[in-house]
């Protein structure tokens, strides 16, 4: 696959950047191979505001810095068929659409920011998983992915797509209780990503179009910016083992009564730093963003 970014600059001139161009190629010699190793200086990729010149290059080319949140704990299995505990009698039904400023925001609608910058989804995808819910004293309770009929999500994970409005829906099975937090990660943790691609199942098949070969991609967000001067593409493929997020949103939850439905929305604008106009967003930043600005609960 080949990815672009184009760039169209004040004055007519016409650049196209080739943004990771060896990715396929890469990913295909390190499945080939066997190899569980990235390709070379592969991370995030993301475009900035202010057209190529302001690029700076391919943004995440290290790859991110660890996360030095003590939640971010990653699962240390991945079964394919996950167990009921019988005491997680309770339902949190999530509703979890992507918003542009607090609006809902449709994949391939152009969307105005505060800046004057005009943005555009054209593909969006992340994996959640590993939900807990947290009470007043501060003790972890897990919760289970589960679906309509109440099974038990395959590995524990849930890929919402931008362009699927019925994997926006998230179901969880947890304890009666009342609670002071939800927290869940954002990304594939690498138990899954030990599983040898001929057994994987879904949501971690290639057909997501969330896989690197080596791995699978936590996040993958592309676009498009539009000023009055310039007009961008931009990508953000977050793949990296250190790139795994958890995000943690206090919020009281009522669960005493068996169920309850929220809304979990994920502020697009937020991710993207769009109030921030000409500024190129890094790929730290990003996941700065994806953990502090990002959701949120009602």
């Amino acid at each position: 696959m080949l990815l672009t970014v184009e760039s169209v600059v004040a004055g007519g001139r016409y650049m196209v950047f080739t943004a990771l161009a060896f990715l396929a190629g890469a990913c295909s010699s390190a499945a080939s191979d066997g190899s569980t190793s990235p390709p070379p200086g592969m991370g995030a990729a993301g475009a900035g505001t202010g057209g190529l010149a302001g690029m700076g290059g391919i943004a995440g080319m290290g790859g991110a810095a660890p996360s030095t949140d003590p939640n971010n704990v990653e699962p240390t299995d991945c079964p394919q068929a996950p167990t009921l505990d019988p005491s997680q009698s309770a339902r949190l039904s999530l509703r979890a659409p992507v918003e542009f400023g607090a609006a809902p925001l449709d994949l391939g609608s152009s969307v105005n920011a505060p800046s004057g910058s005009s943005y555009k989804l054209t593909f969006f995808a992340y994996y959640v998983g590993n939900f807990r819910l947290i009470d007043g004293a501060g003790v972890s309770h897990p919760a289970t992915l589960v679906s309509a009929s109440d099974q038990p999500l395959p590995y524990g994970l849930q890929l919402v797509n931008m362009d699927d409005a019925a994997t926006e829906q998230l179901r969880l099975a947890v304890a009666p209780g009342n609670y002071q937090s939800l927290r869940f990660a954002v990304g594939v943790h690498q138990a899954c990503n030990a599983i040898a691609q001929e057994q994987r199942g879904w949501p971690l098949t290639i057909e997501t179009e969330m896989n690197w070969g080596w791995t699978m991609l936590h996040l993958r967000l592309e676009g498009f910016v539009s000023s009055s001067s310039s007009s961008s593409g931009f990508m953000y493929h977050v793949g990296f083992p250190q790139e795994y997020r958890t995000v943690e949103i206090a919020s009281p939850l009522d669960l005493s009564q068996g169920s309850l439905e929220k809304t979990l929305p994920l502020a697009a604008d937020q991710l993207l730093g769009a109030s921030t106009p000409n500024v190129a967003l890094d790929e730290n930043q990003f996941l700065n963003n994806l953990v502090a600005t990002t959701f949120s609960l009602r």
